[in-house]
Order: structure tokens, then C-alpha cells, then sequence
């Protein structure tokens, strides 16, 4: 308890209206230090304790550690480091006196101590510091040769490598201290961390050492435990990313080609081939997939890549390990892994080695049928399937042969036996229709998958039955839209022009349909008028007796949706469906309530009372029907077709992710002022005033009010949209007459009274994908993990990347009295923290989420290479989340989220981050700029990409990809309300972007739309909204950001 009262009060202390304060404060800091260092020390009975006592005791250090760092806060890192130091500098001088520091090897407790307190004040010691570290590194080489003091010291070397980058007189020192370490046993894993981290991080420090690292890379991977092995490979490939593009190819061959004759020489094993022998084969894979995942050069499209030169050159190593081995769980993952960085890495570079890549998949997985190779093949559509027209078509036909090799195997197999490659499979299905649902849906093979997905609705596995129902929702999404306009009748509306409002409850007629996309919905409908009946008899048998609870809310959804796309259809099976439960389980009074609420629901569109009725019908049938799983439904049997060839489809035109469109700015100065709106008397009560979530849900019946007259200047502008889900790509930091956003390789800003536009950052090499501006800077991150960084004055600027993937968002921020920060989400499921203009990273952040291993105890789950198998099954399947093990015992297990976004508080102590899934994640900023998780909430049922703090930063708003936005207050951790996008709940109606005002004495929320429309709410009863349509009446234009002025006066909305 007097840990967090010590933090609290430092973070108090660290406010600047109590910097006169702090100073009577830091004497007892001072005496805290004092007292931490003495009980850092391990006891002299350690030998004696249990495993328990020992681990409980190094969590405790830890928690120490951080209270180290709220030390420092108060009296600052130098004061803090000086006093490790000196107990050093005391205990090696009386060692001297005494005739040499082995003297003193008998109480090494306390050097390591004062070793540990240097590591644990780390994230406080600015790069900077140039006093008393260069001391302390000078220092280490001196200390006695006991491991664990040892393994301490080489540990402070990895904290500090953002340091040594700013201190590189310290590198070839801080080498041969680490290379020492790994000659012994007990020091070797703390030697590869730190490795690591100097190489990555001064990689370009260390060029010159390369001929150094190999002789030691060769010879210390022969020794070490695997996982030593990759930290040391990851050091070296960081050091070879650095490299001149020119000397990349025999750098990689240099490091590489021993570890390809190895993997050759057990290959040509064969069947002969040991288990300690594959095993090495896999670790060996793993090592050649570091390289690939590291080193990723930026090479301009037509020019040579040297790193896909370099695996052409692998390729007959791997032919050979797929005919040898590509029935081996371990070397088939490793494989898979292989491929994918060779997939992501490389992309178009990599074209053209992608036919022989899809062939062999397809040979090899006919051959073995385990679902790895379904997994590398999703990578593979994902990232091709948009490129052009040759690169879908060859997509296609590589899907086709995948799926004849699936209905091949399915009449000889039960589903249950293969959970994991029918989940692969419906993840590969549902790629392929996100990225070209018109080659899918009018390809032959639809109807198969069709009905191999009713066969799948049978499973209990719930990775499974999220995969199968993700391919059903998708397909009704692409089906159901065409009737909205004329399912029941409706008032016509008339057409108010660009930038109308619309404050009735009917839905405007939607715009005229494609060809394409017409014939697409009419394919669609026409499978489920024709398999309806069994689709609904299978969902309804789950959702009663063997679905798992998670999946509840999505079948709730997808009989809601299939419930608008065909309503009277969907009626008449409802009907049916009830029918046919036994009358001791269900009364006849019973069946018609249910009935006629259902049915009155779908007649009056009231799509979101469809899902209440039926997710209530289920709860109150389970509650009061305890069934055995043995009297389940019957349910007709399923006839999966086999073999079936399928024709080559035709090429259809280029569908082009990067987006060209026009910015239209909404400006609203008459209107968005106390005097100009007509707001409604707040009344606090109402936020709280249900405890049903479902009534949380506000749809476009709300109260409506005019925040915005529609009189909005429009200013013509080219801005490009990098990723189709990412759409923050309009900012307004500092002027209200200025505005930036993306144009091709490029940064622009616009002033819209002067109609000029200027360069922020020119020729930068990528479409950004997500931008920031403010406190004197501006970023910009791409696909591929690029990041550029400028400050706007012309006195600074880098080009580097973080990690391996695209980065999905950016921000800059600001603490008293420290530099700004740049915050980067990665799809690496990282959240980086970065000091500006230094680029030292101060932290890193992850979104785990606790799962029960006692789950998950038969499956061994891996992301991007790391495998789930199941026991009996045909190998696993891959997750798409990375689980890593929390403890020893492996009790509990994490799931590490992809990051989409983060929002800071305006008062800069909290901050919010979602991701890929519905978790919302809070976090306390400390005084030291640490982030400590508080809080995880749920949102709604699917990812989310944007989110946004109030001006008072006790309220905060995320958008979800379902065309939600919720909405907390964090003084009661309560959900207040969940916004309903006015498209909700078609595809067109996710919510992209949210944001708040942020000055003033006006209160609004404000979130856009995937497509036409933007809404605005008042942020302080949530009780009136504005629906508000940004392009005319009949078209449709997608959103790309939207932005608030400084003063809150003015809104940008870019279409």
C-alpha cells in the first residue's frame, strides 16, 4: 500500500503548480532510496529457500524498482544514480584496501544490489545524462567475476543501449563485456538480451563490427539454448538492416549460408532424420525468418531486391525441407513463418516468386491437409489480392486449388476431428471476401463453402465458430443492403443537397448500386432463400444448447442482419424454427410472444429490437430448459460437395486500396456557439439512469438538434488514403485556418484563407497511413513500418522505421518540463514510446488480456509462425493472436493485441488504447512517464480504430469497426452510452474517427462514418445528436478524417 502512496504522491509532486512543493519532499525521498537499496539486497539464506519464496521475492524487487523511479521524479536522476554508485565505489575501494575485490566476492548481495537499483532507475535517466553514467559504464568492467553480478551488470548494459547511442566511445567496451558473458552459462541469457538491444539499437554504430559478429554469431549459436540463439540472431540482423543496400546480399549470405547447408544436410535425411534433428531444422527456420522479418530495406518498385535475390537462392533448401518435412508440426510451422515475412517483408518485390509459393502450397497441403499451410495462404491473399487484376485472378485460382484439395478431404473426415483447418479455412474464405467479394461470389465455389460453413455451425471449438460465423456475416453484409431502400414502404425524402441533415427516423433511399454489386447481392440472396431454413435451424440448436457464450452476441447479430436483408423470409423460419420446440420446453402462449414480438420488430425495422427479443428468447429457454447436450435438435445431415473443378473466372478491373479524394470543409462558425444552438437543459441523471446495455444503444431516434448550420465552405484539395481502415488523416493543431493531410509520398498543410499550400514533409518515400502534428512537430508512419519525423523549424528530421509492420496510428504529446513524445502503434502489437527530438525509446507497451491455461492446456498457440495444435487434430491451426506464458507453472497465459490507436488525456494522466478486439484498455501516466494499466473495459463486438478524451479528461470515446461508439466516464468506471452510426448496421456505417472539443465552454462528440456521414452529439447529456450528410443526396463518398479547430469553432471533414 505505501508503494502506490509514494507513486501517487510523486505524480502529485510532479504537477508544475506544486514544484515549490516538492522540494520539502525530497529529503524523504532521499531517505526512501536509502531504505530500497538495503532491502534490494538478496538474503544471505537464498540457498535455503523454496522456488515460490525466491520468485515472490523478485516480483517484490521489481515493485521496488518502481518506486526507484518515482524517486527520481522528485530529486532527479542524478541525485538518485549517485547513490548506487557510491556504495559501489565504497565497496570496490575496500576490497582494494583488502588485497583485491575477491575480497569481497562473500557479500556480493549488496554490488548486486546497487547494480539492480542502476537497471531499475533506467527509464528515468535521460539519454542525455553525462555525469555520472559514464562513470558507472566505466565502472562495471571493474567489478568482481561472481555471475550474478555479472548477469546484473551486462542487464544495466541492455537498459542503457538508448544511452550508448548518444555515448558511442562506450560501444567496442560494452561488446567485449557482453561477449565475455556468453562463455558463461549463467550470464549467456542476460549477454543475448543485452546483445539485442545494443544492436538494434546503435545498428548503425556497429557496422563496422560485422566482420567481428560473424566468427562470434557462428561460433556462440552452436552452444546457447534456442532461445539465446534468437536474440543473438535478431542482434546481428539488426546490424546487417544497416547495411548499404549494395553490400545486403553477401551480408545475408555471409551470416545465412551456414545455417541453409545445415538445414540441407538434414533435409536430405529425410525419414532418417532424428527428432533432435527436426527440432534443429525448425530452430534453424526460425533463424532464417528472423533475418527476413529484420532486414527490410526500402527498395524503389523495378529495382532489384537484394533480400528476395537472396531467398530465390534459399529456395531449392526450401523445396527440399517441404518434401522432406512438411508433414512435421514443427518444421511446417517454421516453414509457414518462413513464408510469411517473405509475404509482408517484401511484398511486391516478391511477385515474382509468388507462383511457385502458391503451387507449393497447394502440393504440399493436398499432401499433408495440416492447416498451417491455409494460414500462410491467408497472408498471402490479404496482401495480393488488392494489388491489381493479375495478382487477384492468380489469388482466385490459387484459393480454387486449395479449396478442390479441402472438399477433397471433407467426406473422409469429421469436422470435429479438424477444427483447426476448418478455421484456417473460413479465415482464408473471409480474406478473400474482404478483398475481391465480386470474384468470390460469383465463382462456383461459393456454394460449396456454403455449405461446408452449415457443416461447421456444428462445432463447439470457439476459434472455430468465430471463423465460420465472420464468413456468414461478411457474406450477408454484401447481400443484404440491396433491399434496404424497398424491403417495406416508406415516406420518399426529399433531396437536401450537399451538407443536409437529416432529422427523420426513415432511411434515406440508398444510392444506385453497381452492376457488380447488384448481381453480388442477388447470388447472395438467392443461397440463403434457398439454405435459409437449415442456416436458422443450425444457429438457433447452437445458440440454445452448444454454442459458447462469446459467440451469443455475433449469431444475435447475423440473425439481425439476415433478418433485414430477407424480412419475410427470415419471419416464415423463425416460424418454423420455434415450432419445432417440444411443448413441455416451450407453451404454445410462449411461442406466440416470442413470435409476434419478433415478426412486429422486423415490420417496423427496429433492427436493434430484433437482436434484444432474440438474445432475451435465448437467455430465458436456456435458464429454464437445463438440456443435456444429447438431446440437441436434429438437424438434417449436410451434402458437401468434392472435387469439383472450377472454371477460371474472369479478370475484373483494378480495385485500388490507395484512394484519391476531394477534402470538404465544413465549417460551422455561426453555429457551434452557446448563443447559436438550441442545446437541451442537461440532465446529469439520465447517464445512468439504465443498468441494460441494450439500452445504452442511441439510433437515429434520438433527440435530434442543429450543432451545425449547413452552410459549409468547400476547399478542393487531393489527399491520399494509405489503408482503407485507418482514417485520421486530417489535423488542425495549432491554426484554425490551417489544415494538414496526405498527398502521395507527401505532407501537406493548407491554408484555407489564404488558399496556399505548403510542404511539411516532401519525397518521403510511402503513402502514410497515419499522421501527427503538434508541439513543434510532425510525423508520419507507414505500411511498412516507415516513420519520418520533423520538426517543423527545419532543424531536424529522421527517416527510420519501428518495427516490421504498418503503423496505424501516431501521436505527440507534451509533460511539464520534458520534450514531447511520439507515440506509435504498430500491427507488431507494440504501443512505442519515443523522446522527440532524441528518438530514445522510453518505453514499450503491450495490451495483454489473461486467459485461463487451464483452457487452453491441450493447444500450444503461436501468432505469425506460432502454431496452435490440438491433440488428434491434423496439426493445428494458427492464431491470430500471439499467447505468451505469464508464469512458470504456465497457470495463465496473455493475448498480445495489435494496437490501432491511443489517446492521452488533456491533463496528461491518462491514457486510452484499443485494438483488435473490443477491449479497451486505461492506463495511469505516472510522473516519472510510466503507463500502468487500471483498467480494461469491453466495447461493443468487434475492433476498434479511433478514440478520444473530453476537455475535462474524465470522459473518454471509442469508435468501433460495428458502427458503435462508446462512451465512459472514468470517476465511476461506468459505460455511459453506446452511439449507434447513423448507417448502423452496414458495412458503410463503421465508425472510423471520434473526437472530441477540446476548448470552450462547448461540449460535443463528433465520429465519422465510413461512408457520406458524420454525427455529433452534445458531450454532456448524450441525450441529442445531429446526423449529418456530407455529400449530396444519391452519392456516396468515403470518409477520410475529420477534425476539430483549436477553438472548437470550426469543423474539418475531409470526403
Amino acid at each position: 500500500m505505501t508503494f502506490n502512496f509514494w507513486y501517487q504522491l510523486a505524480l502529485a509532486l510532479s504537477d508544475p503548480q506544486y514544484q515549490d512543493t516538492k522540494t520539502k519532499f525530497e529529503d524523504v525521498y532521499d531517505r526512501i532510496v536509502d531504505v530500497i537499496l538495503v532491502h534490494l539486497r538478496y538474503p544471505d539464506e537464498l540457498a535455503r529457500w523454496t522456488g515460490e519464496e525466491r520468485d515472490e521475492f523478485r516480483n517484490f524487487r521489481h515493485i521496488m524498482g518502481d518506486t526507484l523511479k518515482d524517486c527520481c521524479i522528485v530529486l532527479g536522476a542524478r541525485t538518485c544514480l549517485s547513490k548506487p554508485y557510491d556504495i559501489l565505489t565504497r565497496i570496490l575501494g575496500a576490497a582494494e584496501s583488502a588485497g583485491g575485490v575477491e575480497a569481497v566476492l562473500a557479500a556480493w548481495q549488496d554490488i548486486e544490489a546497487a547494480i539492480f537499483s542502476l537497471r531499475a532507475m533506467g527509464a528515468e535517466v535521460p539519454d542525455t545524462e553525462s555525469e555520472v553514467m559514464p562513470q558507472i559504464m566505466e565502472m562495471l568492467g571493474k567489478l568482481p567475476d561472481h555471475p550474478k553480478i555479472r548477469y546484473a551488470a551486462t542487464l544495466v548494459i541492455s537498459r542503457y543501449s538508448g544511452w550508448t547511442k548518444l555515448h558511442p566511445q562506450f560501444i567496442e567496451y560494452q561488446l567485449n563485456f557482453i561477449s565475455v558473458g556468453f562463455e558463461n552459462e549463467e550470464v549467456a541469457a542476460a549477454s543475448a538480451l543485452a546483445l539485442k538491444h545494443l544492436c538494434r539499437d546503435c545498428s548503425e554504430l556497429l557496422v563496422s563490427f560485422l566482420n567481428q559478429l560473424h566468427p562470434f554469431f557462428l561460433n556462440v549459436t552452436k552452444t546457447l539454448p534456442t532461445q539465446d540463439v534468437f536474440e543473438v540472431t535478431e542482434a546481428v540482423a539488426h546490424v546487417i538492416a544497416a547495411i548499404p543496400t549494395a553490400e545486403l546480399f553477401k551480408a545475408l549470405q555471409l551470416f545465412c549460408l551456414p545455417v541453409a547447408q545445415r538445414l540441407h544436410e538434414i533435409a536430405l535425411l529425410r525419414k532418417d532424420a532424428s527428432d533432435k534433428q527436426t527440432k534443429e531444422a525448425s530452430e534453424l527456420l526460425e533463424q532464417i525468418t528472423l533475418f527476413l522479418q529484420v532486414v527490410t530495406p526500402d527498395i524503389p518498385p523495378g529495382q532489384p531486391h537484394p533480400c528476395v535475390t537472396f531467398v530465390r537462392e534459399l529456395w531449392p533448401v526450401f523445396d527440399l525441407l517441404l518434401d522432406s518435412f512438411g508433414n512435421h508440426p514443427a518444421v511446417s510451422e517454421s516453414l509457414c513463418k518462413c513464408f510469411k515475412y517473405c509475404v509482408v517483408s517484401y511484398r511486391t518485390h516478391f511477385i515474382p516468386l509468388l507462383p511457385q509459393l502458391m503451387e507449393r502450397l497447394v502440393t504440399v497441403f493436398d499432401r499433408t491437409q495440416l492447416s498451417c499451410y491455409l494460414w500462410v495462404a491467408t497472408k498471402v491473399v490479404r496482401e495480393y489480392a488488392n494489388e491489381d487484376a493479375n495478382n487477384t485472378t492468380n489469388c482466385l485460382k490459387f484459393m480454387e486449388g486449395l479449396s478442390t484439395v479441402m472438399f477433397g478431404m471433407l467426406p473422409s473426415k469429421q469436422f470435429s476431428d479438424i477444427p483447426d483447418v476448418i478455421e484456417e479455412y473460413f479465415r482464408l474464405i473471409v480474406a478473400f471476401l474482404d478483398a475481391a467479394p465480386t470474384l468470390l461470389i460469383q465463382s462456383p465455389l461459393l456454394s460449396s463453402v456454403f455449405h461446408a460453413g452449415l457443416a461447421g455451425l456444428n462445432l463447439e471449438q470457439q476459434d472455430t465458430l468465430t471463423a465460420v460465423l465472420s464468413f456468414y456475416r461478411n457474406l450477408i453484409s454484401v447481400g443484404y443492403p440491396l433491399n434496404m431502400p424497398s424491403s417495406v414502404p416508406r415516406t420518399p425524402l426529399p433531396s437536401p443537397g450537399l451538407g443536409s441533415s437529416s432529422h427523420s427516423s426513415v432511411m434515406p433511399i440508398s444510392p444506385p448500386r453497381s452492376a457488380a454489386a447488384t448481381a453480388n447481392a442477388t447470388t447472395v440472396q438467392s443461397l440463403f432463400r434457398q439454405y435459409g431454413l437449415n442456416f436458422v435451424q443450425l444457429l438457433f440448436n447452437g445458440l440454445i444448447y452448444h454454442f459458447p457464450r462469446d459467440v451469443v452476441a455475433d449469431v444475435a447479430a447475423i440473425l439481425k442482419m439476415l433478418a433485414e436483408m430477407l424480412p419475410q423470409d427470415s419471419a416464415q423460419w423463425m416460424v418454423q424454427v420455434v415450432e419445432q420446440f417440444p411443448e413441455q420446453h416451450m407453451t404454445a402462449a410462449e411461442r406466440a410472444s416470442f413470435l409476434t414480438e419478433y415478426t412486429t420488430s422486423i415490420q417496423d425495422q427496429q433492427w436493434k429490437r430484433v437482436r434484444r427479443v432474440l438474445s432475451d428468447f435465448v437467455a430465458t429457454y436456456r435458464r429454464k430448459n437445463v438440456v443435456s447436450r444429447a438431446r440437441r435438435i436434429e438437424t438434417p445431415c449436410l451434402t458437401l460437395l468434392s472435387h469439383t473443378t472450377y472454371p477460371a473466372p474472369n479478370q475484373i478491373a483494378r480495385h485500388d486500396s490507395i484512394q484519391q479524394a476531394k477534402l470538404a470543409i465544413v465549417s460551422n462558425k455561426y453555429a457551434i456557439m452557446w448563443t447559436g444552438v438550441q442545446f437541451r437543459p442537461p440532465h446529469p441523471a439520465q447517464l445512468y439512469s439504465s443498468s441494460s446495455p441494450s439500452s445504452f444503444l442511441i439510433t437515429t431516434n434520438s433527440e435530434e438538434a442543429d450543432f451545425i448550420k449547413l452552410t459549409p465552405k468547400k476547399h478542393l484539395r487531393t489527399i491520399t488514403i494509405g489503408h482503407w481502415q485507418l482514417r485520421d488523416l486530417l489535423l488542425c493543431p495549432t491554426n484554425r485556418k490551417e489544415i494538414i493531410y496526405p498527398f502521395g509520398n507527401s505532407v501537406l498543410k493548407y491554408n484555407t484563407e489564404k488558399k496556399q499550400e505548403t510542404n511539411l514533409l516532401s519525397g518521403i518515400g510511402f503513402d502514410p497511413t497515419s499522421i501527427a502534428a503538434g508541439h513543434g512537430y510532425i510525423a508520419a508512419g507507414g505500411q511498412k513500418s516507415e516513420l519520418v519525423v520533423r520538426k517543423l523549424d527545419g532543424t531536424w528530421e529522421i527517416n527510420t522505421s519501428v518495427g516490421n509492420e504498418i503503423n496505424n496510428a501516431l501521436s505527440i504529446t507534451e509533460r511539464p518540463g520534458e520534450p514531447p513524445r511520439l507515440m506509435v502503434c504498430t500491427n507488431d502489437e507494440m504501443i512505442m514510446v519515443y523522446s522527440l527530438p532524441s528518438m530514445r525509446e522510453l518505453t514499450k507497451i503491450q495490451l495483454p488480456t489473461a486467459v485461463n491455461y487451464g483452457e487452453l492446456e491441450r493447444k500450444r498457440l503461436w501468432k505469425d509462425g506460432m502454431k496452435r495444435w490440438k491433440k488428434g487434430t491434423s496439426g493445428g491451426a494458427v492464431s491470430r493472436f500471439e499467447f505468451i506464458i505469464q508464469n512458470r507453472n504456465r497457470e495463465k497465459m496473455a493475448i498480445i493485441l495489435i494496437c490501432d490507436g491511443t489517446s492521452v488525456s488533456p491533463d496528461g494522466r491518462k491514457m486510452v488504447a484499443v485494438g483488435d478486439s473490443n477491449h479497451v484498455f486505461l492506463f495511469d501516466i505516472s510522473a516519472s512517464g510510466q503507463y500502468k494499466r487500471v483498467a480494461t473495459y469491453t466495447a461493443s463486438t468487434d475492433s476498434s480504430f479511433s478514440c478520444s478524451w473530453n476537455q475535462a479528461s474524465d470522459i473518454f470515446a471509442v469508435a468501433s469497426q460495428d458502427g458503435i461508439v462508446s462512451v465512459w466516464d472514468i470517476r465511476s468506471s461506468e459505460k455511459l452510452c453506446q452511439l449507434g452510426s447513423k448507417q448502423h448496421p452496414l458495412p458503410r456505417g463503421a465508425t472510423r474517427c471520434v473526437k472530441f472539443t477540446q476548448s470552450g465552454s462547448l461540449d460535443l462528440l463528433a465520429f465519422s462514418e465510413h461512408t457520406s456521414y458524420i454525427d455529433i452529439v452534445d458531450a454532456r447529456t448524450f441525450n441529442s445528436r445531429q446526423a449529418l450528410r456530407v455529400v449530396p443526396e444519391g452519392s456516396e463518398a468515403e470518409i477520410l478524417g475529420m477534425t476539430f479547430t483549436p477553438d472548437s469553432q470550426t469543423l474539418f471533414v475531409g470526403t
